[in-house]
C-alpha cells in the first residue's frame, strides 16, 4: 500500500483491536477473526476510495441455513437503501458475504473498528433469521 494515511489508518485499528501490528506489512487487506468466529476482511479499494469491511457468513452457523439464501438476497439492496449493511454471495468461490464501504473522507480509526463491530452484530443477527 503507497498510500501513508491508509497505513495508518489500519495500524491504529489493528492496535486498537489489541492485534499485534509487528511486521505490519503494507498490504491492502488485513484478514481478522472478531470473537474467535466471525471473520472480517479489512481492505482499502484505491478506485473508489472506501475502506471495507467484509464479513464471511457461513451457513453451519446459521439458525436455518436452508433460509440463508433467501435473507441474504433480501439483505443484497440495502446499501442502496441507506440501510445496514450489505450482503451478497461471491461468485468464484461460492461463498456468502457482508459488508459495509466507508468513504476515506469520513473514516477514522476508531470508526472503523466501531462499524466492524456492527457488521459482526448485524452478521450475527441475520444469522439467526432477525433479518
Amino acid at each position: 500500500m503507497s498510500d501513508p494515511f491508509i497505513h495508518r489508518l489500519f495500524t491504529d485499528v489493528l492496535q486498537k483491536m489489541g492485534m499485534d501490528t509487528t511486521g505490519l506489512t503494507t498490504t491492502q487487506e488485513y484478514p481478522l477473526l472478531v470473537d474467535e468466529q466471525y471473520p472480517v476482511l479489512l481492505r482499502y479499494d484505491g478506485p473508489s476510495e472506501r475502506v471495507l469491511l467484509i464479513a464471511g457468513l457461513d451457513p453451519a452457523l446459521a439458525d436455518t441455513p436452508e433460509t440463508l439464501p433467501q435473507r441474504i438476497l433480501r439483505a443484497a439492496l440495502n446499501p442502496l437503501r441507506g440501510k445496514e449493511p450489505g450482503a451478497g454471495l461471491d461468485e468464484g468461490s461460492g461463498l456468502y458475504f457482508a459488508f459495509l464501504a466507508l468513504p476515506r473522507q469520513t473514516v477514522t480509526a476508531e470508526n472503523v473498528c466501531r462499524e466492524i463491530g456492527r457488521l459482526v452484530e448485524w452478521t450475527k443477527a441475520l444469522l439467526a433469521g432477525r433479518h
